[in-house]
């Protein structure tokens, strides 16, 4: 059955000399797989250009149930992405995010409210003018409620330590090593309460920006075991050195 739907690209894997995998992040189907065939002509050559990571499109699929491999019948652009690949700090962010989803998405079942969150994250990293070295450390953070993961909100004066194991600010330091420091428990309170659009507004130095995002993955190793260690962080690091 051919269904029309939206997706996120992942990821894409060369499976032969003339054909791609493509992890994609849909709204109907949650993450599913596809095989794209393509050849040496100039024609295919450009549309498989448009599976590149972060990259939004319209899809028909040949969608069939219990299959680790689906088909594409018809895929487009839905909005074009020009600036995520075509300015160094934006491209840094968006190969660092799409390897975060690739890497910790599994579900094949669709999670429409973490689609829409994606695809406004998407569209405002593409049009907006202001820094994005703040982004990153505040999508990873609004994306916890999605995977069921969301840190208990009880920061005060006294509580400033945040654990990640436990997921909650604390008083005083628990009894393992998986929390931080006061310094980067205030910052991480700063991200809790500021919206994803305006994540430039906070000051951080290239230490605390550089914790905070080490610690987010931290915890989210911890909670749902993914996504591991990231090759992208090392790049994007470099960028915002």
């Amino acid at each position: 059955m051919v269904e029309n739907t939206h997706g996120i690209v992942l990821n894409r894997i060369k499976y032969s000399d003339n054909s791609i995998i493509v992890p994609i992040f849909t709204q109907k189907f949650g993450r599913q797989s596809y095989l794209i065939y393509g050849n040496s002509t100039k024609k295919n050559g450009t549309k498989l250009n448009l599976f590149q990571p972060l990259y939004v499109l319209d899809l028909q699929a040949y969608q069939r149930e219990n299959r680790d491999l689906q088909k594409l019948k018809e895929y487009a652009i839905s909005f074009p992405v020009h600036n995520l690949y075509s300015d160094s700090s934006k491209n840094g962010i968006a190969l660092f995010i799409s390897e975060f989803l690739y890497r910790s998405i599994r579900e094949n079942e669709p999670d429409t409210l973490m689609f829409e969150f994606l695809i406004r994250a998407v569209k405002f990293l593409e049009h907006t003018k202001t820094p994005v070295y703040n982004f990153h450390i505040g999508l990873l953070l609004k994306m916890t409620v999605f995977f069921g993961i969301e840190p208990e909100q009880n920061y005060s004066e006294s509580a400033q330590l945040f654990d990640l194991q436990n997921a909650r600010f604390t008083i005083t330091p628990p009894n393992h090593p998986h929390y931080c420091s006061q310094d980067v428990g205030i910052k991480l309170n700063e991200f809790m309460h500021t919206p994803l659009e305006e994540t430039h507004h906070i000051k951080l130095s290239k230490n605390q920006r550089s914790i905070l995002i080490n610690s987010l993955l931290d915890f989210y190793n911890i909670h749902i075991e993914r996504p591991g260690k990231l090759k992208s962080l090392e790049i994007l690091q470099s960028v915002f050195a």
